[in-house]
């Protein structure tokens, strides 16, 4: 187990039979029944304990316990963060969200420059993009307390080249954006053809469709109203500007749709599966879902409904843990429950916008997110087996909750259909909580993945907490060495960490370089099929050759099934014994193979 030298856990032994033979050296312990004990370990230690326990049959329990150093919250500096453009200088107070504003600053970042009464002024060098940590110190009379300035320069432009949206011929629809910067500003460049641009500025409002409620928009928005009676396409151009009016160009295409009459919502709607409220169905939302499963509110009149569409729902009055949203937009399915039930929606949506996205910028943390492997070549058909590690003995990872990262390669070297991401069973990120874990691949070879604890309590340490694994294949031409090999240089990217407040770190990545053996070039062209998948019972298992052999495994690589194959290119096989989960079939039709990934689960 792993923990921080500023809190203490809980550990549970098997039985009562079992007594405490070794106490810790650096804590305390306590106990008030036979099985829940809580290791406290000394403010100042870090390194490894361990308590021993023993039953009378010899039987040994050990808990080596990993304690880490974290600095006490200061309880009058509250971290802070701060967004400028590209080029444009920023002024901030960092006593706005102190305890107390009477203490004077004594150190600072040498990069900023300090005014007094808590006022910093950064101006970003020339053309400056990305993410920068400062501090500043003060001092209570009793010690020093030090705050961290999160600062981020970029100017927070939509990404993507073509943003599309869905409109009710006749009615309106309001385009947000996302972005973190204050001021930014939107101005017309080419006009719809079937339709209207109103721009609206921060904190204005308009009435809304379905209550005709008022609805204040926070930032620069474009108020769209399709044409009456008209379906189709539609399109425009505008300027998003900078404070500072340095402007990129948007496209925007607009699919207008029938109206039929029920009531649209146009702004505050639920977007089922976007969490977090920001636009964008992606990792980042489950953060906020392990943050709050199991929370309750109004249910919606669009009961069970997760398709991708804007729905009107009234707010459930207070916000989720990172204190951004409403609840109400955790409710998928419109039911007034936050349930495992609600992940559906974004399984389904993952990847849909409803707002204007910018990227996410932020400095690089020392913590460090490592991908290892013990494999230094890898033949083509062969599995390569990544780790996953998070942290490390220098920079531990401290109050971790959630965890989003990418991970690349050409679509030519991976068999996609095989491709696995497993929780090691014994992981320090999901001690004493469950653990929602998710992998969605958005294109050929681009795979994304998130992690979140559901039980509102952080954890600190380091060390392995995943596999991935995938068949390597061999489809490139023209880039063998000549050695017969190819070298892979595979890394993590766009990989943050999160805590409870739903605040952001950059983790540190690395890359690892394996061989691609390509000296025997065989011939693999072996395909194959199956259907239904997923499936609860009989699967078709269909093939461009006529197969000899199929072994099944499960998602650990565990043998479950081997069995010769009749000589035919299609046959059916009961999996109905299975439990539920991920499967590979793997075939083989003389000297070629090939894995293919499969879904079970059960019938009733």
């Amino acid at each position: 187990v792993s923990l921080n030298n500023k809190e203490a856990i809980s550990f549970y032994v098997p039985n009562p039979n079992f007594e405490l033979i070794t106490e810790p050296q650096y804590g305390v312990y306590k106990t008030s029944d036979w099985i829940d004990f809580q290791y406290i370990p000394d403010g100042s230690f870090v390194g490894e304990d361990y308590i021993q326990f023993a039953d009378d049959q010899g039987n040994i329990c050990t808990f080596i316990i990993n304690v880490v150093d974290k600095d006490l919250y200061s309880s009058f500096v509250v971290d802070d963060y701060v967004y400028t453009s590209v080029n444009e200088p920023t002024v901030f107070n960092v006593f706005e969200n102190d305890f107390r504003e009477d203490l004077t600053i004594i150190d600072h970042s040498p990069e900023l420059t300090y005014a007094g009464n808590g006022e910093f002024s950064y101006s970003p060098i020339v053309d400056e993009t990305g993410g920068n940590i400062f501090y500043y110190k003060i001092f209570s009379g009793l010690k020093f307390h030090e705050g961290k300035i999160f600062l981020s320069v970029d100017d927070f432009a939509p990404v993507g080249e073509t943003h599309s949206f869905e409109v009710v011929s006749g009615n309106e629809f309001l385009i947000e954006h996302s972005a973190p910067l204050k001021g930014y500003y939107f101005e017309s460049l080419t006009d719809p053809l079937h339709g209207a641009l109103t721009f609206l500025n921060a904190e204005t409002s308009f009435n809304t469709a379905c209550d005709g409620g008022e609805y204040f928009v926070p930032e620069s928005s474009i108020l769209y109203l399709a044409e009456p009676g008209y379906e189709g396409e539609d399109a425009f151009e505008v300027n998003y500007c900078t404070p500072g009016g340095k402007c990129h160009i948007v496209k925007i295409d607009i699919n207008v749709i029938a109206d039929d009459g029920s009531c649209v919502c146009n702004a505050g709607c639920v977007w089922p599966g976007d969490f977090n409220a920001d636009g964008l169905v992606n990792m980042k939302d489950l953060l906020s879902f392990g943050l709050n499963i199991g929370q309750n509110g109004e249910a919606r009149d669009d009961l069970n409904s997760t398709a991708w569409n804007g729905f009107s729902s009234n707010n459930w009055e207070y916000l989720d843990q990172t204190l951004k949203t409403d609840l109400k937009h955790l409710d998928a399915d419109g039911n007034g429950f936050i349930t495992s039930d609600d992940m559906f929606a974004f399984q389904e949506n993952y990847g849909k916008q409803s707002k204007l996205i910018s990227k996410d910028v932020l400095a690089i943390t020392e913590t460090p997110l490592i991908l290892s492997t013990t494999q230094t070549e890898v033949d083509s058909g062969e599995w390569l087996y990544l780790d996953v590690s998070l942290g490390d003995d220098i920079n531990p990872y401290i109050d971790f909750y959630g965890l989003t990262f990418k991970f690349s390669i050409n679509e030519d070297l991976i068999d996609e259909e095989s491709t696995c991401f497993t929780m090691n069973d014994d992981a320090w990120i999901s001690y004493d909580s469950p653990i929602v874990d998710v992998m969605k691949q958005t294109s050929p070879g681009d795979l994304n993945f998130g992690i979140t604890r559901v039980t509102l309590d952080p954890v600190s340490g380091s060390g392995p907490i995943a596999t991935l694994k995938f068949i390597v294949e061999d489809e490139l031409n023209g880039f063998r060495d000549s050695d017969g090999k190819f070298t892979l240089n595979l890394s993590l990217e766009d990989a943050f960490g999160y805590n409870t407040k739903g605040e952001a770190i950059a983790l540190k990545t690395n890359t690892v370089k394996v061989d691609l053996n390509l000296n025997n070039e065989k011939i693999n062209d072996l395909k194959i099929q199956t259907y239904p998948n997923p499936a609860s019972d009989l699967i078709t298992i269909e093939s461009n050759k006529a197969m000899d052999y199929i072994y099944i495994t499960d998602a650990t690589g565990r043998a479950i099934d081997a069995f010769k194959a009749p000589k035919s290119p299609s046959f059916q096989h009961d999996i109905s014994q299975l439990s539920d989960g991920i499967y590979f079939i793997k075939v083989l039709s003389g000297n070629e193979s090939t894995v293919h990934k499969i879904t079970h689960f059960s019938a009733n």
